[in-house]
């Protein structure tokens, strides 16, 4: 957004925008789920918010990051923390943390993030079968 100053003694206009750094644009809002495309193992699943025709329910599906590098995750009434840290100095990738009975180690890599949408593949590993999905958030 830009904000406009105007000094009353002088004719010139100054406009400043203030652009937001990725980190900022992550802590700022909660994050849920819009469109998913899940590959388990050899399954595929797809969620888009809306559709009927839903393979995998992310209706309630939530991330919230926090500045100290914590979170919250909320799934269906039920809430997880979890610590996050960026992999890269490009914050392009991160890793979290959730703190379930066993812990769970979730990456997220290709993060593309706006003012309105969070894009990232999520990669993650249970019980040694692998999962990549591919999904893209919106403001909570």
């Amino acid at each position: 957004h830009a904000d406009t100053a105007v000094n009353k003694n002088d004719t010139t206009l100054t406009t400043t925008t203030q652009t937001k750094l990725p980190a900022n644009l992550l802590t700022d809002t909660g994050w849920k789920m819009e469109e998913s495309t899940v590959i388990e193992g050899k399954n595929m699943k797809y969620y888009k918010r809306g559709r009927k025709e839903n393979t995998i329910d992310f209706d309630n599906d939530i991330y919230k990051f926090e500045t100290d590098n914590t979170g919250t995750y909320f799934f269906n009434g039920q809430q997880y923390k979890f610590n996050w840290k960026y992999l890269d100095a490009g914050k392009t990738k991160i890793e979290m943390a959730i703190q379930y009975p066993t812990p769970l180690i979730v990456t997220l890599e290709n993060i593309l993030i706006t003012d309105n949408t969070l894009k990232y593949t999520r990669l993650f590993n249970i019980n040694g079968i692998n999962y990549v999905a591919i999904e893209t958030r919106i403001k909570n």
